[in-house]
């Protein structure tokens, strides 16, 4: 699957929401092989007032934060 981000874009969920930044581009796990291929699956960082968030979310549903 092709990356549509990179780690430190800025990024926000396609229905709203905060803005939020990349910080990890999943892989898929193979046995055998430390490496793995991109899954589609971007972490996101993001606070809430003095609270840090942290979710998954399918590059699908994110877009760069405008």
């Amino acid at each position: 699957m092709e990356e549509k981000f990179k780690i430190g874009d800025v990024v926000q969920l396609k229905s709203g929401g905060p803005k939020m930044t990349v910080h990890q581009l999943e892989k898929s796990a193979r046995v055998g092989n430390a490496g793995g291929n991109y899954n589609g699956k971007v972490k996101c960082a993001w606070f809430d007032g003095t609270d840090s968030k942290w979710e998954t979310f399918h590059q699908d549903t994110l877009d760069i934060f405008k």
